[in-house]
């Protein structure tokens, strides 16, 4: 039974290594690097489907249970609850076959515990733990879709979102390529905190889309732009980002006029606002009235103008923290030493508002229509050679 055993995990850890060398000439595949935005040190990964082999260097065992990873030094400490322990110079958890769901929660951070299929790498670095995912295609963009789309979205909605997500991925791989990586789970590239539960509508939408991407009129991948919600207006590409990007055009959007982040308003005290004014150049001569201090934003504009003296809209909405640059600036009639903000939207603005496409795919439009009707002159096709990676 011993040598049957020995044998059994011989020939898995032969097919890994065989699997390994060809990672990178696989088109269907993507590694991704997983919690990317934090620092971890320590973590606890545990099988929770399927069989498991750990790789430490060369020696493989079967993974029992949760598995207690840490950085030693310049190695990785793995301790197995089975009370196997050895600290090597790269780890490796393999499942024995497509259908194994591992989980990782790393220890003394709040990212909390994730779950994953695909082959797990752990590699020790000196600023932490490197974690890196090999992981099938489809697995990774139903985990993306389902990270940026939420739970409970139509499937023409996440239709949309994976030929996005999929575009991007092909526009934006290898960005972690000096990494050893591809992609990595943060908002740098797209956010994947792990795999939708099994049954999900997200596998369907990237299913039914296998292979389709979104180009310019040029033939071009996009630029994949989406946000929350514009608050009835979306916005240029070219005030978002440096650069031409014609698909990129404000559409009125009546869609998201009624959606969760439609509308939000802040209150600032009126000496806050002044001095910041005054902080970006603004003599004081153009302070006084206080009511010269309003202005108003029908449509999206570039700049809040007092006078001959600008300041970008981008610009205030990252200094204070703002939700959207759609917004009105007026002093408050019930506390006149206070300035409100009567802001729309949620996000940059740019590309596909995804609380305008939610209402879309409620009242039956196609992920066609909410593509070409956020990105002008655009065509969804299939990329050449389907999923292959350029």
């Amino acid at each position: 039974m011993i040598r049957f055993a020995f044998r059994k995990y011989l020939f898995l850890l032969l097919t890994i290594s065989s699997l390994w060398s060809g990672l990178h000439a696989s088109p269907t595949r993507v590694r991704i690097g997983l919690f990317y935005e934090w620092l971890v040190f320590s973590a606890v990964v545990t099988p929770e489907q399927g069989e498991w082999i750990v790789v430490a260097d060369s020696f493989a065992y079967p993974a029992q249970g949760m598995t207690y990873v840490s950085l030693v030094g310049d190695r990785v400490l793995f301790r197995g609850e089975n009370g196997m322990k050895r600290i090597c110079e790269k780890l490796l958890l393999r499942p024995a076959d497509s259908t194994g769901v591992i989980a990782i929660r790393p220890l003394h951070i709040p990212a909390g515990k994730r779950q994953y299929r695909g082959i797990l790498e752990i590699i020790p670095e000196p600023t932490g733990l490197k974690l890196i995912l090999d992981t099938s295609l489809e697995e990774y963009l139903a985990g993306v879709v389902y990270t940026e789309g939420g739970e409970t979205a139509g499937i023409e909605f996440y239709k949309a979102q994976a030929v996005l997500c999929r575009t991007y991925t092909f526009r934006h791989f290898d960005k972690h390529g000096d990494e050893g990586f591809h992609l990595c789970d943060g908002v740098h590239c797209q956010a994947f905190l792990g795999i939708p539960p099994s049954g999900h509508p997200v596998y369907r939408s990237v299913t039914e889309t296998r292979g389709m991407v979104v180009t310019d009129s040029n033939g071009e991948l996009i630029t994949t732009a989406f946000h929350s919600n514009c608050g009835g207006q979306t916005a240029d590409g070219h005030n978002v980002w440096i650069g031409d990007m014609p698909y990129l055009r404000p559409v009125k959007d009546t869609f998201c006029l009624y959606g969760r982040n439609a509308r939000w308003t802040r209150s600032v005290p009126l000496s806050d606002w002044e001095n910041y004014l005054r902080e970006q150049g603004i003599p004081e001569e153009m302070l006084h009235p206080k009511a010269g201090l309003e202005f108003f934003q029908p449509e999206r504009t570039d700049y809040y103008r007092l006078g001959d003296y600008t300041i970008p809209l981008a610009r205030i909405r990252e200094d204070w923290g703002l939700k959207s640059a759609f917004f009105d600036i007026g002093i408050d009639q019930a506390d006149q030493d206070r300035v409100i903000l009567k802001g729309r939207g949620y996000g940059h603005g740019a590309g596909l508002c995804q609380e305008g496409a939610m209402k879309m795919s409620e009242l039956g439009y196609t992920f066609y229509d909410m593509i070409r009707y956020y990105f002008y002159g655009v065509t969804i096709q299939e990329y050449v050679g389907k999923e292959e990676i350029p």
